[in-house]
């Protein structure tokens, strides 16, 4: 697949600005921002003048350039109705949902044109899918998700992107679910993960024929972890993990 590297830049520049918008970290887009290396006249702005508080109460359309559009494939407005909302705070000082059942989730699907295009060039690449997230990448420590796809080389590439306000079955569901209704030829097979049972439950939710294999990488750390919470020495940690080819 080839692509062009400025648009590229300009794709993730646009991206940057839209998470860092809704997530709050950003209280405006400015031309001098110096985060985005990319020149103004190239770039397609987020543009709010909302208060950044409360950015995860607002209907996207509020934050996003009509060109920039195409980018969501879903947005959900986060509706809590804990009791403690208020009075509970996360580190960053931000009021904190616990997920009560009643409770609806932020959610914001993010896919580029390029994206798509990544698999409608070849339709055989929505057969194996990756998901994982990360946390605390913006200020309110709500996680990232990522659907990532391989090239021809094996290589992985992000197919599509996920800010939630929580890690859950039903967010993990809705996630696969919308990439799969806007990009046809994604019907993966086999998922790979970390060993995460809300990601195995929402997979087997969708599809229950879809096979689960676990990451190598992350099979390999946990057992690095447990090996040295069992106080063992370096010589023998490294013994198991070679008998048991995880090395």
């Amino acid at each position: 697949m080839k692509r062009n590297g400025r648009k590229f830049q300009d794709d993730f520049s646009n991206t940057q600005h839209l998470i860092l918008e809704l997530t709050g970290q950003s209280s405006a887009v400015t031309e001098t921002s110096p985060s985005l290396p990319v020149e103004p006249e190239s770039r397609i702005d987020v543009l709010t003048d909302l208060d950044t508080s409360i950015s995860s109460h607002v209907d996207v359309s509020e934050f996003v350039a009509p060109q920039l559009k195409h980018t969501v494939l879903f947005h959900q407005k986060q509706k809590c109705q804990c009791a403690s909302f208020v009075q509970s705070k996360n580190d960053a000082g931000h009021k904190t949902c616990h997920n009560h059942p009643s409770c609806q989730p932020f959610i914001l699907i993010l896919q580029m044109e390029w994206q798509r295009q990544f698999l409608a060039d070849d339709p055989v690449r929505g057969h194996i899918a990756f998901i994982d997230f990360t946390h605390k990448v913006n200020d309110l420590n709500w996680p990232l998700g990522i659907i990532a796809l391989q090239n021809s080389d094996g290589s992985g590439v992000p197919f599509a992107y996920m800010i939630c306000s929580a890690e859950t079955e039903s967010t993990i569901s809705k996630f696969v679910e919308v990439v799969g209704q806007c990009s046809p030829n994604f019907k993966p097979q086999i998922f790979m993960m970390d060993k995460s049972v809300a990601s195995i439950s929402a997979i087997h939710r969708l599809n229950p024929r879809i096979e689960i294999r676990l990451c190598y990488w992350h099979v390999r750390e946990a057992w690095r972890r447990k090996l040295v919470e069992c106080r063992l020495l370096e010589p023998e940690r490294q013994g198991i993990m070679k008998v048991s080819l995880i090395s």
